[in-house]
Parts: C-alpha cells; sequence; structure tokens
C-alpha cells in the first residue's frame, strides 16, 4: 500500500468519522425532538428516491474509475446525461407523488415527495466532481465538503424540529446537506464540461456501467424495500423503529467499508492485471476492514439496549431487538462488498449482475416468507441473507481469480474470534448490572479485550495506529 493511499484511507477515515460523529449527534438531537412517524414518512419515500438515485448514476461513477484512458470528452458525456436524467427522474416523482400517496392512505406524502424529489436534481450536477476527486485521491477535500455541509444542514434540522415542524425538518436537513455537497464540490473541483457529447464514449462507458447499474439498482431497491414493505403492512411507527434501527446499525460497518473501498477501488484497478498483486492488496484492504468493522458491530449489538434507553430515550426501546439483530447482519458489510468489487476490478461486471440477480432472488424470497410473521422476523431474514450473499458472491469470484472460502476465511478468523469473546463478555457483565451509563461504561473493556487478544494472535493491523502517527508527521 502506497503511501498515498495510506494518506487518503486517512484522510477518508478523518472526513467519514468526523462528518458521521456530527450526522449522529445531529440525527440524535432530532430524533429526540420527532415522532417515529416523522421518520416513516421519510422511509417511505426511500425506496423511490433509490431507484432514482440508481439511474441517474448508471453505473458511470465506477466505469470511470475502471477506465485507465478517461479523457474530458468522458466527463463532458457524462456530465450531459446526467443532467438530463435528473430532471426527467425529478418530472416522473413529481407527478408520481398523488399514487403514492393513495397506495400508502397518507394525503401528506404529496408534498413531502415533490420536495425530497429535489434530491435528485441536486445530486446529478456533481457525480463528475465527485468521481475525479475519487479517481486523484483527494480525500481531504471530501473532509472539508462535507463537513461543512453536517454543520451547517444539522443546526437548520435540529431549529426546525425544536420548532415544532415534524417532518420538514428532516427534509430540510436532507436537501441542505446535499445541496452544500454539491456547491463545495463544484468549488474544490475546478472542472467545466466541454460543449461536446460523445455517442461512442456513452456506448463505451455505458457498455461497462449499465451491468452495474442494474446490479446497483436491484441493491437499492432491496435495502430500501424493507421501509416500503413494512409502511404497507405494518404502522408507520414500526416503520420508524425499523428505519432508525437498520440506520444505526449499518452505520459503523457501511460507512467504514465505504471509506476503505473509497481509496481501494481505484488502487486496485491499477493491478487488474497482475493477479498476485492484486491478491496481496485485496487481503490487506479486507483485514482492515474486519479488524475495524468486526468489533465495532459486535459491541453496538451487546450495548443497544442502555444506548438506545440513554440516546434516544425509552420511547425507542422497541427497536433494540431489530437493532441487535441487525448490527450482526451488518458485520459482513465488508466480505460482501469487496469481494463484490474486486469482480469489477477484473472488468467481470457482467458477473457482479450475474451474481446480484441471484442474491436479490432469494432476498425477496426471504422477506415474502418473514412477513407473514413480524419486523422482527424480516431482521433475521435479513441476517440469513447476509451470509448467503458471502456464499455467492465468492462463488463468483473464484471464477476470474485463484482464491476461494478457506482463503479469505484464513485472513479474518482472528478479528471474528475476538470479537465474539468481547460480545459475551459485555453480555455477561452488563446481565448482573442494571445501570444504563455502567452497562455503557462495560463496552469500554469489550474495547480492550478485543485488543488484547489481537495483540495475542500478533495480527499486523494492531499497527495501524503508529502508521497513521508516522502519516502525521
Amino acid at each position: 500500500m502506497s503511501q498515498s493511499q495510506k494518506k487518503a484511507i486517512l484522510w477518508n477515515t478523518i472526513g467519514k468519522l468526523s462528518s458521521q460523529a456530527l450526522s449522529i449527534v445531529v440525527s440524535l438531537i432530532v430524533a429526540r425532538l420527532l415522532l417515529p412517524s416523522d421518520y416513516g414518512l421519510i422511509a417511505i419515500l426511500t425506496v423511490f428516491i433509490a431507484i432514482a438515485e440508481a439511474l441517474l448514476d448508471s453505473g458511470f461513477e465506477n466505469a470511470l474509475v475502471q477506465k485507465s484512458d478517461r479523457t474530458n470528452v468522458d466527463f463532458s458525456t457524462v456530465f450531459y446525461f446526467n443532467v438530463t436524467v435528473s430532471a426527467t427522474l425529478y418530472l416522473i416523482l413529481f407527478f408520481a407523488a398523488i399514487p403514492i400517496s393513495h397506495f400508502y392512505n397518507e394525503p401528506q406524502l404529496i408534498e413531502v415527495t415533490r420536495i425530497y424529489a429535489l434530491i435528485v436534481i441536486i445530486q446529478g450536477l456533481a457525480i463528475v466532481q465527485r468521481t475525479k476527486l475519487m479517481i486523484s485521491l483527494r480525500f481531504k477535500e471530501f473532509t472539508q465538503i462535507n463537513l461543512i455541509a453536517v454543520c451547517i444542514s444539522g443546526f437548520l434540522g435540529i431549529t426546525l424540529a425544536w420548532h415544532g415542524m415534524g417532518v420538514y425538518a428532516l427534509l430540510c436537513q436532507n436537501i441542505s446537506m446535499q445541496l452544500l455537497c454539491t456547491m463545495g464540490l463544484w468549488f474544490k473541483v475546478k472542472w467545466k464540461p466541454d460543449l461536446v457529447f460523445s455517442t461512442d464514449s456513452f456506448k463505451q462507458l455505458f457498455s461497462f456501467g449499465s451491468k452495474l447499474l442494474i446490479s446497483g439498482m436491484m441493491h437499492r431497491i432491496y435495502t430500501n424495500l424493507y421501509s416500503l414493505i413494512i409502511g404497507k403492512f405494518y404502522a408507520v411507527a414500526d416503520v420508524g423503529f425499523f428505519t432508525k434501527a437498520n440506520s444505526l446499525s449499518k452505520l459503523p460497518s457501511v460507512q467504514f467499508t465505504t471509506i476503505i473501498t473509497q481509496v481501494s477501488y481505484p488502487a486496485l484497478c491499477d493491478l487488474q492485471n497482475d493477479d498476485e498483486k492484486l491478491k496481496k492488496q485485496f487481503y490487506k484492504y479486507l483485514r482492515l476492514n474486519c479488524f475495524v468493522v468486526f468489533p465495532a458491530m459486535v459491541i453496538l449489538a451487546s450495548i443497544s439496549k442502555p444506548l438506545i434507553s440513554v440516546v434516544l430515550t425509552e420511547r425507542w426501546l422497541d427497536m433494540v431487538p431489530y437493532m441487535q439483530i441487525l448490527c450482526i447482519a451488518y458485520m459482513f458489510e465488508p466480505i460482501q462488498r469487496f469481494n463484490w468489487y474486486i469482480l469489477n476490478v477484473k472488468g467481470r461486471s457482467d458477473l457482479s449482475l450475474s451474481s446480484e440477480v441471484i442474491k436479490k432472488s432469494i432476498a425477496i424470497f426471504l422477506l415474502i416468507i418473514a412477513l407473514q410473521f413480524g419486523v422482527i422476523y424480516i431482521c433475521y431474514s435479513i441476517l440469513l441473507y447476509s451470509i448467503i450473499d458471502i456464499v455467492i458472491t465468492i462463488y463468483f469470484v473464484k471464477k476470474v481469480l485463484p482464491w476461494g472460502y478457506w482463503d479469505e476465511f484464513k485472513q479474518i478468523y482472528p478479528y471474528l474470534i475476538a470479537s465474539v469473546i468481547s460480545g459475551v463478555e459485555i453480555l455477561l457483565i452488563n446481565s448482573m448490572v442494571s445501570n444504563c451509563w455502567t452497562q455503557l461504561v462495560v463496552g469500554i473493556l469489550g474495547v480492550v479485550t478485543y485488543w488484547l487478544i489481537c495483540r495475542l494472535y500478533k495480527c499486523r493491523e494492531c499497527n495501524i495506529i503508529y502508521e497513521i502517527k508516522h502519516l502525521k508527521s
């Protein structure tokens, strides 16, 4: 791993952790001021916005990163495509607001949908700028943009929630966040599109990106389908409980995995023709991700009840069992995501699409069965799917690269064992105490236990703190 890659990871980590820390604080403050039903209204619309976002990107971001001889004509072509599609998608969502409202029997959804859909237009103006920063590993700029956007949008969201604006506080917070990020990207990236749209460039990029478009759309629909289904068959408050549990439980895993993949994907693409070096770097990134994510998810599951009681108050305690199950489900996110990305690194977006079709078909089947028994069983279906996801994805990876299940398990098993031991320790101690604050402190003991076990195993990732100090110096 080069110095530039290590610095990119450092800045991306600082940016993600600091912006997410602020976002969490803002989210928790707003959650204390609003009702679960307010979150439920936004959650119902998330699947429609997610589909629009997938269509908007169309796999072009990954296609531009993967292409080694990209030109300004490519960037300009993608930009004009994004602008046109974003405007079209907004109009579709604008007119679809009425049938969406009738489907859920929620009249307020008409206005909420038309306001929330503005995010699609705003995002369409910034995809190229974001891609250019990613390709050049300029994550320091990402950090600056996100921190400013989170602070300002968070202040607006809290202020409006305090004044009783309900769901409109969330709308303002989300839209202003995206608008500020887009403005920041245009300010940082000194790029303007040429007055050109190349059909050849579009065809070349789309031939690779179209498969990622379908894969990405399937994944986005899947991840947001639960809120849509729960909103149809259960109360809006149930959607709020599930959505908040889902967002909090996946936060450490998804965010840290995103930090590493944003840096590793361009770096691994540079090694796509050297399988030995690719394997070596892939394992380094995978170990680093699991080293952080595994304990974070297990410890979060272990202290979820006192955490929710202290931070969100007891009116949110119904989400505790959801959060505990989902934390375990999402702890495998690094393995799923890295193996899926490696297919794209090798230019096999056809295999990544095939794997997604199989996985999502199984996921929907599991959801249909779980739906009959309640929200808790829907969470269990997500856990089961996460294991199936790994099995299927690695199966397809084996078609293009000489490694398999046992090879990857040998890389990460120490972190898994150490995390399980830490989680069991926290649960045993907390079963003997009743004070919420004491139970939260016990979580720190779990972190110490995990670290000591990893040192005993002589895990190389334990030296990451010293590497960070060296990079700073």
